[in-house]
């Protein structure tokens, strides 16, 4: 109970349940809960200490983010951070630091930029090529010795191109018993602007039609030690040296195997994948030439 004497001044300054506004943010509400620290403690407009060594400024909590964006007493990386300088500082520190380290900054710039050169010269020069390709009709062509020869394709644009030449009665060792397989290069568009002799690797498959693994993998490694000749550019209307498999898988294994679930030949067809990846260089920027002026 309150004496009548006291109550307007209980009202005003004693009770706990008075409207009042926060003296932040305006926020109206009971004195008990304005005063609250549930309230203080989340209050966007109380004054909170920068919480950074050596700056004595009070920011109102809202604010608080953007302050430490410029605040000269933050700890903040080097500007050349992302070209390997891990040093940190005060903000108001960095400037100096740069004037300092300036060798170091161009030193550390100058071996990104030598990196990222050499990693780009890697990536274009590893041009993968993949192409699928449908030998029908294998019963006929096994039984009259027919040869078959893919349709030429591009190892990239502005590439080298090639052919598979797939003999399905088999050639030289493996004739009458095996499928044989070949890679051949021929006359290209870019061949003037291409690096010779080829360099790389190819990778010829012969595809299980039932799903996708067990396929008959062979892999041809162009380099130092491969035959010469099969890795030569083509002179238009001559013919090439293949290089491949003579033995590349017998007819035995084309049919259907329960074991490995694997069927190679199935509807009279084989499918042959072709995958290209050219380490020497090529140069498509040069590709749109048509004709020497």
């Amino acid at each position: 109970m309150i004496r009548r004497s006291k109550l307007e001044t209980h009202l005003t300054d004693n009770c706990t349940k008075r409207i009042v506004n926060c003296q932040y943010c305006k926020r109206r509400g009971t004195h008990q809960l304005i005063t609250s620290s549930s309230h203080l403690n989340e209050c966007p407009d109380l004054p909170i200490q920068c919480s950074n060594e050596g700056c004595n400024e009070k920011i109102l909590r809202c604010s608080l983010a953007s302050h430490n964006e410029i605040c000269p007493k933050a700890i903040v990386p080097c500007e050349y951070n992302t070209v390997g300088c891990n040093k940190k500082m005060k903000r108001e520190k960095r400037e100096k630091h740069n004037e300092e380290e300036i060798t170091m900054h161009l030193q550390l710039a100058t071996e990104t930029i030598k990196s990222l050169q050499t990693s780009l010269e890697q990536k274009n020069s590893l041009i993968a090529s993949n192409e699928v390709f449908r030998l029908n009709q294998f019963a006929k062509r096994k039984n009259e010795n027919e040869d078959w020869y893919s349709p030429g394709f591009y190892t990239s644009p502005g590439g080298y191109k090639m052919s598979l030449h797939v003999y399905p009665n088999g050639n030289g060792i493996g004739k009458g018993t095996h499928v044989s397989s070949f890679i051949y290069f021929m006359a290209g568009e870019y061949d003037d602007t291409l690096e010779w002799p080829f360099q790389g690797v190819v990778t010829v498959e012969l595809l299980n039609q039932l799903e996708d693994k067990n396929h008959k993998k062979s892999t041809l490694s162009y380099n130092e030690l491969a035959p010469a000749e099969p890795k030569q550019r083509v002179k238009e209307g001559t013919k090439t040296h293949g290089w491949g498999y003579p033995e590349f898988i017998s007819h035995g294994e084309l049919e259907y195997n329960p074991a490995t679930n694997c069927q190679y030949l199935k509807d009279n067809s084989l499918y042959f994948r072709v995958s290209v990846k050219a380490t020497s260089k090529t140069k498509p920027w040069l590709m749109g030439a048509s004709r020497i002026v």
